[in-house]
């Protein structure tokens, strides 16, 4: 049995994926987190979530920056209240000021899907 035999079952029975619209709230959950660098040497958090209960939905990924030392205070103060809306989004404790994003897998709320298809309030 080659390989290309026991995908042709899989291929067949791809979903189509779909853009989510107009469907009001929807239960979404993170599935990755990533942690790097910009290209101006910034540190920055990439939050990838799911539609999971609409079938053949979509992924969304939401670029979050972080703060760090020497961060102008216009960008400081939209770094905390993006990261805020995000952790209370998903209950995420962060008051003894450090979180684990490998922690954040798996978590789920309740989101407003916007006419593109993404993510609207309350993390946006």
């Amino acid at each position: 049995m080659s390989i290309l035999d026991i995908a042709v079952n899989d291929l067949n029975n791809a979903v189509e994926l779909k853009p989510a619209y107009n469907l009001g709230e929807v239960k979404t959950r993170i599935v990755d987190t990533q942690y790097g660098l910009n290209k101006n040497n910034e540190p920055y958090l990439l939050v990838t979530f799911e539609a999971f209960e609409i079938p053949g939905s979509r992924i969304f990924t939401k670029y979050y920056a972080l703060p760090y030392p020497g961060i102008d205070d216009r960008k400081r103060k939209f770094t905390n209240l993006s990261l805020r809306k995000l952790f209370q989004a998903f209950d995420i404790d962060y008051t003894f000021g450090q979180v684990n994003s490998e922690a954040m897998l798996g978590l789920e709320t309740w989101a407003l899907l916007d006419l593109e298809g993404g993510f609207s309030n309350p993390w946006h």
